[in-house]
């Protein structure tokens, strides 16, 4: 499934979908190939404010988003660049809006099973501080896929697939 591409795209590639999806590794990777310029929206929300993402979510979650969505905004700006959004990115319709006239957007789909395999051991995940973390993995998963879905222009199944696989398909989309 995807939605048309319009045909004056500017020349971004943005990576959304949930935490353990991939977007930091696969973007590195496919910004190489492709010779662009990476942005990590969370990386630089750390560096633009000083402060780690776990203690950002301390003072809640929207306040962290509000960060993010400014990120995003100066991250849309950039040609040439693939931009690695954070999990939640989608959250806020406005995020959606700018990303999609910024660039081609490709969700980075994955089970739930397997996002809570590539982030458990993570102890940096806010959202993931709970009781259950499969049971949170699965319930968030669930609340963001229709956002997900209505953000991309192009979905990757990842089901078995490495990084660099991954890279080359979201590659072969765009050349």
């Amino acid at each position: 499934m995807s939605t048309a591409i319009p045909a004056t795209m500017p020349n971004n590639i943005i990576l959304t979908g949930f935490m353990g999806s991939g977007k930091t590794t696969v973007g590195r990777l496919l910004s190489k190939q492709l010779g662009f310029r990476f942005i990590d929206t969370d990386y630089e929300i750390e560096q633009a404010y000083g402060i780690s993402i776990p203690h950002i979510f301390a003072y809640g979650e929207s306040y962290f988003r509000d960060m993010e969505s400014e990120i995003i905004k100066r991250a849309c700006t950039e040609t040439n660049t693939v931009i690695a959004t954070g999990g939640g990115a989608v959250i806020y319709s406005d995020n959606i809006e700018l990303m999609r006239r910024s660039g081609i957007v490709f969700y980075l789909q994955w089970a739930p099973a397997d996002l809570y395999d590539h982030v458990k051991c993570d102890l940096s995940r806010p959202l993931l501080n709970v009781p259950n973390p499969l049971e949170e993995v699965k319930r968030l998963l669930s609340k963001r896929e229709p956002m997900y879905l209505s953000a991309a222009h192009i979905i990757i199944d990842c089901a078995g697939k490495g990084p660099i696989t991954i890279a080359n398909e979201i590659e072969g989309h765009i050349i």
